[in-house]
């Protein structure tokens, strides 16, 4: 009785190896994809300006797929709950005239994060749809607001130009956190 237990058990095993097997080859099939293109689309560029984009694209992107690939490999229990936080999502907005139309928070402590606390009804950043309350602020044009005040980030959103790309993640019960203590507000 005891060895078909244990054989039971090493057969369920090999099939979760065999499964996490595939989802690696399958991750590194999607890379592969994607690096051909963005070298395609490289050789096409007629600027600098178009070569940096491409970069910066495929830097997100395969900064995506490996956050994705080791989600799914540490995770492959499909009766786990979802995660508390969504991975990094990149949001490009055209700025308008009189700004974004957001505003963002701070906790008065130390390298605490910088949340999209408001978006204001008929903005760029309503308009856009992709940006939610909550959201953590990591980057803006690919300068990281980790251990950045909040004045810091409304001057970079203020003094960027046309579309601005933003590198957000949603946390839930973030602006829960700001009920209870002090915090710092910028409008941008």
């Amino acid at each position: 009785m005891r060895s078909i237990e244990c054989l039971k058990k090493d057969i369920q095993k090999e099939n979760e190896v065999k499964h996490r097997i595939k989802e690696t080859v399958s991750g590194l099939e999607e890379k592969r994809r994607f690096i051909e293109s963005a070298i395609q689309k490289i050789q096409t560029s007629k600027t600098n300006n178009e070569i940096y984009n491409i970069h910066e694209d495929v830097k997100r992107k395969l900064q995506m797929l490996t956050l994705c690939q080791d989600d799914a490999t540490e995770n492959s229990n499909i009766n786990d709950p979802p995660p508390t936080e969504e991975l990094i999502r990149v949001e490009k907005v055209e700025k308008a005239l009189v700004g974004l139309g957001l505003w963002i928070k701070q906790r008065l402590q130390a390298k605490a994060p910088i949340i999209i606390s408001e978006i204001i009804p008929g903005s760029a950043a309503d308009r856009h749809g992709g940006l939610k309350l909550g959201d953590r602020l990591l980057s803006i044009n690919g300068i990281s607001m980790e251990n950045r005040s909040v004045r810091d980030a409304a001057k970079q959103l203020r003094c960027a130009t046309g579309k601005v790309t933003l590198d957000v993640r949603y946390m839930p019960g973030a602006l829960e956190d700001f009920k209870s203590e002090g915090s710092c507000r910028c409008k941008c």
